[in-house]
């Protein structure tokens, strides 16, 4: 997780602020009606359209639900057999080979000099 010193929002809680107030107003519902329509508190609400609030993924999924708004396909398994990069695991009968590093201009060993062309 990474630490907020400044204690801004995140972009993610920005977009999530600006979608909800988005669909409350195209609702034409107070925040209290809304609050209600998604079933969380109006405190709550309120802290999420400061970017403040940090909701569940439950609570982010029924309040799409709610809005008939699709939840993000990143919380969802794959419906298709997509290819799957396959990573080699180490274990303790068939240890992997460790990666090769790729060759490097500046390696640590000098090059071998040619002796001059003679003429």
């Amino acid at each position: 997780m990474v630490a907020r010193s400044d204690r801004s929002p995140s972009r993610a809680s920005r977009e999530l602020a600006m979608t909800l107030e988005y669909y409350r107003e195209a609702s034409e519902l107070t925040k209290k009606q809304f609050a209600d329509k998604l079933g969380i508190s109006t405190q709550f609400l309120h802290s999420l359209l400061d970017g403040k609030g940090n909701p569940s993924l439950d609570t982010l999924e029924e309040m799409a639900t709610k809005l008939n708004l699709e939840f993000s396909p990143l919380f969802r398994a794959p419906t298709t057999s997509a290819p799957v990069a396959k990573r080699k695991y180490r274990t303790a009968e068939s240890p992997a080979e460790p990666p090769q590093r790729a060759s490097n201009s500046r390696s640590r060993t000098p090059a071998k000099r040619q002796p001059p062309a003679s003429e």
